[in-house]
C-alpha cells in the first residue's frame, strides 16, 4: 500500500484507526504525529494515509496541486480501504479525519458502510469551511443522518461561534455525538472514554439507551 504511515500499539492492540490528513498538513504533520503517538498508547494501532494530491505536493512542490473535489478522493479512499480489508480483518476499524479529512472519511462510510467499520471520529467539523452558503452547508453534511456507526466529533470551543450554534441541530442526528473540548488534551480524554464502548456493541448499546 502507497502514501501509508503505520505506527504501532505495545502488547495486543485491541483496534486499528484508519487516520487521514487535512486539506493543508500532511500525514506527518507535528500535529499528525502527537495524535497518532497518544492513540498508539491507548492500544490502538494508526495507519496514516496520505491522499495522492498531497503526496503529490510533497515530491513536486514546484508545482501547484490543487486539492481535488470529494467524490474522487472517495474513489481513491475506496480502493485503499480494499487493499486494506484485503490483508487486515483481524481488528475493528475506526475511520478518522481531521476537517477535510472528516468530511471524507464520513461521506465514504455513508456510502460503502465497511463490514468492519466500528466508529468514525472526527478531529474538528465535518463539514466546508464556514465562508461557504450555510445552505449549501447543510447540502453537504445530509450523509450523517446515514452513517452506519457511532460517530464521534471532537471540536474546540475556541471555534464555537453563532454560525456553528445554528449548525449543531442539523449536524447532531443519527449516531454523530459532539464534545466540545479546550484543546488537545482533553479531545484525547474524551476519545479515550468512547473506545471501550465503541469497541463492545453492546457497551454502545447500553450508553445510546
Amino acid at each position: 500500500m502507497e502514501h501509508v504511515l503505520t505506527t504501532l500499539a505495545e502488547g495486543n492492540p485491541k483496534a486499528r484507526m484508519l487516520l487521514l490528513h487535512d486539506s493543508k498538513e500532511p500525514m506527518d504533520s507535528p500535529w499528525m504525529d502527537q495524535l497518532a503517538n497518544t492513540i498508539n498508547q491507548m492500544g490502538v494501532d494508526v495507519l496514516r494515509w496520505e491522499l495522492c494530491y498531497m503526496h503529490l505536493r510533497r515530491t513536486q512542490p514546484k508545482r501547484r496541486w490543487s486539492e481535488p473535489s470529494l467524490y474522487p478522493k472517495m474513489g481513491e479512499l475506496d480502493v485503499f480501504m480494499d487493499q486494506l480489508t484485503a490483508i487486515a480483518t483481524d481488528l475493528p476499524l475506526i475511520l478518522a479525519g481531521k476537517g477535510a479529512g472528516a468530511r471524507l472519511v464520513t461521506a465514504y462510510a455513508a456510502k460503502y458502510s465497511p463490514d468492519s467499520l466500528a466508529a468514525l471520529v472526527s478531529f474538528g467539523y465535518p463539514i466546508p469551511a464556514e465562508k461557504h452558503n450555510p445552505r449549501h452547508q447543510l447540502e453537504l453534511i445530509k450523509h450523517l443522518q446515514q452513517l452506519p456507526c457511532p460517530h464521534l466529533v471532537l471540536q474546540g470551543n475556541v471555534t464555537r461561534t453563532t454560525h456553528t450554534e445554528r449548525l449543531m441541530p442539523w449536524l447532531a442526528v443519527g449516531t454523530t455525538e459532539w464534545v466540545w473540548t479546550d484543546g488537545f488534551a482533553q479531545s484525547i480524554s474524551a476519545l479515550n472514554q468512547y473506545f471501550d464502548a465503541w469497541l463492545n456493541p453492546r457497551g454502545w448499546m447500553m450508553r445510546q439507551a
